[in-house]
């Protein structure tokens, strides 16, 4: 019976802690999202300028110390991002996922500690 409580304490702690990394993934794409619509000028220049995706990508990354994942999400965005009702809506989202990280990172740290 020790074994059946200890896997399930294994398999509950494993997928909080994919849970746990997937928000932290998402909250990383959407800091680097907010920070294009707060400053669309200067992510439209270096797109512009760019010969293709990976150059823009890569001047996006220098210029502004966002990472490659960041900078693609960026580049893929659509324009309707940066209505008021969107970026309304992704700010939302970046408040749930730092709740969300934070209570995750408890029940994994609780867990981990059983």
């Amino acid at each position: 019976m020790l074994d059946v409580k200890n896997y399930q304490l294994g398999y509950v702690l494993s997928r909080g802690k994919r849970e746990l990394t997937r928000c932290k993934e998402r909250l990383h794409i959407v800091e680097g999202i907010i920070f294009a619509i707060e400053h669309p000028i200067d992510i439209l220049e270096i797109m512009l300028v760019s010969a293709d995706g990976k150059s823009s990508k890569q001047k996006m990354c220098d210029a502004f110390g966002l990472s490659g994942q960041q900078a693609q999400a960026i580049i893929d965005m659509r324009m309707r991002a940066y209505l008021k009702t969107e970026k309304k809506k992704l700010i939302e989202e970046y408040q749930k996922l730092l709740q969300e990280r934070v209570a995750m990172a408890h029940n994994v740290a609780c867990r981990e500690v059983i």
